[in-house]
């Protein structure tokens, strides 16, 4: 088994042993370790049963920079982990390899390298050299350039054969110097001495928009086209202007081209975003505040003479903030897929503002940001553009992003009248935040709705529908993943959608069915851009079932009466019911014609549910053709494919795939109705079932939150995907795109994969804010906080009976069970199912303590009567007593077999009762634990 995996987005540890224990099990995780001890165990078992090779690239893109000066190959603050998985692995036996690449040897490898390499042998390093004379002598003659053996031996020697660095110098040769190495010698003698000299002085060469497009590659962090980086600039950019720059940057080996789109090297990829980083810093803290305020004339002339050297047209960018870094560019792009994004915060805005709070501080970095604002509507407000009077750029947005890292109440700034580009809003706490007549270009936001139930591919991909719990169906884009509008119909909870297939119309593709459980049929025409159905069919049943006739003329549902109907699309009317089924009807699934076999000519639709068996009908004619027996459990999903023969040796492949309530696959050959392959899935309830656009690969899920990718062709398990933290309702793949995998659960989550390796692409967030604790804050019992099952605490000011929401309290990664605020109302305790406690001051949000000590739901939270202690009970069966001032344990009651589901002080102080499962009330002494 050979996983190779980059690290050049530090992705964090337990993403990387979550991807390398699903490959390497072979089959479902049914439970995944919690711990990183248990999870690196695990990995080791894999690795002693099996020769692996594990290869981990970029390993020093974990290494901090700043946190420990002089000691290199240090883990950054946050992945320390990554220590631990090398010391188990180099110090354990087996019969693996794990294969580092770096420029830097890992510090927690070096000693144990020094001591392994005496004793087992088991640690090897190999440094990787330059290249030799003529390998180095061949890279130089291969660009053109003219030189003696003495002069290349020397040039190879001053920049230690590194390639890179060569290439670099070579082209800088090249373009500057004829070709001539020892002209170039001569001006540069004693100025290179390795890569990052070279790229200073490249760098140095660079006109400003080919530093600008380097820049934007290295925040793009992934590939590109010129289109589009053009449209991330703020000032306009011609078209053959940006082509020159990107061929003499490609010229220089700075940027490398691959099918028509641009990325960087890795080197260069860290030297750029080192460099924006650095910019944006002395921005801040150095004197460009002063200049941006002088609102001059001549203080923004050099740059203008820039931007005319190279041909921009600024038109009325005349303020100098206009021309900052912070303005032309944004610390990260909201709109990105989300593990893209992540990458960008992790290396642009996390670096900058951790370094910006080390050495300005807080309050000083919050006053820089208040003065900035205040420029923003100077500038705005001296401008006479009636077309957009806010100054254009990205620096509203950073600000507002900034903020929101650093999780300060919004309530104090005002972005009003502002252009806001990039800004992240999702599931942060925007409580406050004043956007009166501000532009608005590419945000993120929450969606308000509830949990998703059924999903649903337009036959072309341009749209995903999704049916949730309220009744309401979402429209989502697919080329930027935007909410393309919301359609409503049903008053009860949306349990199936089904688009018209592709082999309809144009006009009729755009027919969208739904099923709900108020026992309505709604028929959608989404090209008129209504809102309210064409046909509503009604039903007596709940509606969990739906599906098109391969021509899209009859539409066939299956619903809780035990009907199978088939309904007229044209007209809405029902042309037959079919009875069979004896119980609920889960799965209803149709097929094209079949081009061989007994039912050669006939198009087929399938229905299955309580009963375990899946019946066969003809579509126009509603007859029963056959029933299919081999399910022992409830059948919960059907799916079909036919995918056409392109000749006389390559006929027509159609399969049926059914999955049941124990867990089990089956795939039927519908040639001729036999059981081809099974599959069982460690006793999950399985939900749904989709095969990809070519018929080679069938996506399972269910109950334990994975999806299971198969590959028919060998039968084999192709890839787990963990999805969703709970149960997957949905996973659909694209109705083109082979790998396109949509997915949706119980965690109010849409989220978009490539099946290949398992990579989410996008999450669309919904707003989930089902409460289950309230509690008014006891000074001024004005202040109400409320906890909920997204795991937020909010906090209501409720002064009048309109309650306005004062801010979000984040940090807890699961429902927010129980709520305490502290005698004198200064602080707030929550407690979640997380196994976390946390304080908050209750006046400014901020985050005092997380308590860890219990292992499973915190059910109670209370504070003694002085506030100095809180007592807390939890589903592990413990009852646990903690300072509040540094958040310590100070001790466990003893074990009573029961769980506590809450408990109280006395008013003196000296003892705790608890309200135990057993119906007994327990008195405890605070001072003993007896």
């Amino acid at each position: 088994v050979v996983i190779w995996r980059s690290l050049l987005n530090a992705p964090p540890l337990a993403d990387l042993l979550h991807n390398w224990l699903q490959t390497l099990a072979r089959q479902t995780l049914s439970t995944f370790p919690e711990t990183l001890d248990e999870q690196v165990r695990l990995l080791l078992t894999y690795l002693r049963q099996e020769r692996c090779l594990l290869v981990l690239d970029n390993m020093e893109s974990l290494f901090a920079t700043a946190e420990a000066p002089g000691r290199a190959g240090v883990m950054r603050t946050g992945y320390e982990g990554y220590d631990q998985l090398l010391q188990r692995i180099a110090g354990s036996d087996h019969q693996s390899t794990l294969l580092l690449t770096s420029r830097e040897q890992p510090y927690a490898l070096q000693r144990l390298g020094r001591q392994a390499q005496v004793t087992t042998g088991q640690i090897q390093i190999l440094s990787v050299t330059g290249l030799d004379q003529a390998a180095g002598q061949q890279l130089l003659q291969s660009n053109g350039l003219l030189t003696s053996a003495q002069e290349a031996a020397t040039l190879i020697e001053n920049y230690s054969g590194n390639p890179l660095a060569l290439q670099i110098a070579a082209a800088t040769i090249a373009d500057f110097f004829g070709g001539d190495v020892a002209a170039f010698r001569r001006e540069e003698a004693g100025l290179f001495d390795g890569i990052q000299l070279v790229l200073d002085q490249q760098f140095a060469r660079l006109t400003a928009l080919e530093r600008d497009t380097l820049i934007w590659l290295a925040i793009e962090r992934q590939e590109a086209t010129p289109a589009s980086l053009r449209s991330n600039f703020v000032y306009p950019v011609p078209v053959n202007t940006l082509l020159e720059a990107l061929l003499a940057l490609q010229s220089r080996s700075l940027v490398e081209t691959r099918s028509g789109t641009l990325t960087l090297p890795n080197v260069i990829i860290e030297y750029t975003t080192d460099y924006f980083v650095e910019q944006i810093y002395q921005e801040l803290i150095g004197d460009a505040l002063t200049l941006w305020q002088g609102q001059g004339q001549g203080q923004g002339q050099g740059h203008r003479q820039t931007a005319a050297a190279n041909q921009l047209s600024l038109g009325a960018f005349e303020h100098p903030l206009a021309h900052s870094f912070l303005n032309r560019f944004p610390f990260f792009k909201a709109q990105a897929k989300e593990y893209v994004r992540q990458s960008q915060q992790r290396f642009i805005l996390q670096p900058l503002a951790d370094r910006l709070l080390a050495n300005v501080g807080k309050p000083q970095l919050l006053t820089t940001v208040q003065q900035l604002l205040r420029i923003l509507r100077q500038a705005t407000s001296s401008r006479t553009s009636s077309l957009a009077s806010s100054l254009p750029g990205y620096a509203a947005g950073n600000l507002l992003n900034l903020l929101l890292y650093l999780e300060v109440d919004l309530a104090a700034y005002d972005f009003s009248e502002l252009q806001i580009r990039q800004a992240h809003l999702r599931n942060k706490n925007a409580a406050g935040l004043r956007l009166i007549g501000a532009q608005l270009r590419d945000p993120t936001f929450s969606d308000n709705f509830s949990t998703i139930l059924a999903m649903a591919f337009h036959a072309t991909d341009e749209l995903l529908a999704t049916g949730v719990h309220d009744g309401t169906i979402y429209l989502w884009q697919t080329k930027d993943w935007q909410r393309a509008g919301l359609l409503h119909g049903h008053t009860n909870a949306v349990r199936s959608l089904a688009f018209a297939p592709s082999a309809t119309t144009a006009a009729a593709q755009s027919l969208l069915a739904s099923g709900g459980g108020d026992g309505r049929i709604c028929l959608w025409h989404l090209e008129d851009g209504q809102n309210s159905p064409t046909y509503t069919l009604q039903r007596e049943g709940y509606v969990r079932a739906l599906a098109f006739s391969h021509d899209g003329t009859v539409l066939v549902s299956g619903s809780d009466d035990q009907l199978v109907s088939f309904w007229q699309v044209a007209t809405g009317e029902l042309r037959r019911q079919c009875r069979g089924h004896q119980g609920r009807i889960y799965g209803i699934s149709s097929c094209a014609p079949l081009s061989s076999g007994p039912h050669q000519g006939r198009a087929l639709v399938f229905s299955a549910g309580e009963d375990a068996h899946i019946y066969v009908w003809e579509a126009n004619s509603g007859e029963q053709v056959a029933i299919l027996a081999g399910h022992q459990h409830s059948i919960h999903a059907l799916a079909c494919v036919s995918i056409p023969g392109d000749g006389a040796h390559d006929t027509q492949k159609a399969w049926l795939a059914s999955a049941d309530a124990s867990g089990l696959i089956c795939l039927w050959n519908l040639q001729t109705f036999s059981l081809h392959y099974h599959w069982h899935e460690d006793r999950t309830v399985i939900h749904t079932l989709s095969f990809n656009a070519t018929g080679t690969l069938l996506a399972s899920a269910g109950d334990n939150g994975l999806v299971h990718i198969w590959e028919l062709g060998e039968g084999r398990l192709e890839k787990t995907i963990q999805a969703h933290p709970r149960a997957v309702v949905a996973a659909i793949f694209s109705a083109r795109s082979p790998f396109l995998l949509a997915t949706c659960g119980y965690d109010h989550l849409i989220r978009l994969w490539n099946s290949a390796n398992g990579q989410a692409l996008q999450v669309l967030h919904g707003f989930r804010n089902k409460s289950y604790v309230a509690q008014f804050q006891p000074s001024a019992n004005n202040l109400l906080a409320t906890g909920h099952t997204d795991g937020i605490v909010r906090l209501w000011q409720v002064d009048n009976a309109t309650p306005r929401l004062q801010r979000q309290l984040m940090g807890h990664r699961s429902n927010v069970f129980t709520l305490a605020f502290s005698p004198d109302g200064t602080r707030l305790a929550s407690g979640s199912s997380d196994a976390t406690i946390r304080l908050w001051n209750s006046a400014t949000g901020e985050h005092l303590h997380t308590l860890y000590g219990h292992t499973r739901d915190i059910f109670s939270v209370a504070f003694s009567p002085d506030g100095e202690f809180l007592v807390s009970t939890s589903a592990d069966q413990t009852i646990r007593l903690w300072e509040t001032a540094g958040g310590c344990e100070v001790r466990c009651f003893a074990d009573k077999g029961c769980s506590s589901w809450s408990a109280v002080f006395h008013p003196s102080g000296k003892w705790v009762a608890s309200g135990d499962f057993d119906y007994q009330v327990r008195l405890w002494e605070v001072a003993t634990g007896q």
